[in-house]
């Protein structure tokens, strides 16, 4: 069961509603949070607005973003097991150095992407 429409701005505020159990957030708007260094089993994020949004050290066995607008987000050293990034637009994010092991970006928007020293396979 998710949640819908929250402004999260800090990893403190975020780590508090994963605390209560929902992974799941529906048009909820994270502009220019730094949510880096969250530690989460799962989260998703379905017709959410990421812009800008930090997410370096992002642990997180299984991210979900649908939907999003996620551009010029940081992903830097990230490490995700088998994200699913769909009909999301991550131009001009960076994931440099992040670990996105056997990831998918389907029908999404990586114009002037940052993968650099990026791992799909570790």
């Amino acid at each position: 069961m998710g949640i819908k429409g929250p402004n999260i701005r800090t990893a403190a505020e975020l780590e508090a509603v994963l605390a209560t159990g929902t992974f799941e957030f529906h048009d909820a708007n994270f502009d220019g949070a730094d949510l880096s260094h969250i530690n989460t089993e799962g989260l998703s994020l379905v017709d959410c607005s990421l812009m800008g949004t930090d997410f370096s050290y992002l642990r997180c066995e299984s991210l979900r973003l649908e939907n999003c607008q996620a551009a010029n987000a940081r992903f830097d050293n990230a490490v995700l097991q088998e994200a699913e990034f769909r009909n999301t637009d991550c131009s001009s994010a960076s994931f440099r150095g992040a670990k996105l092991n056997l990831s998918r970006f389907l029908d999404c928007d990586l114009t002037l992407c940052n993968f650099d020293s990026c791992n799909l396979f570790a």
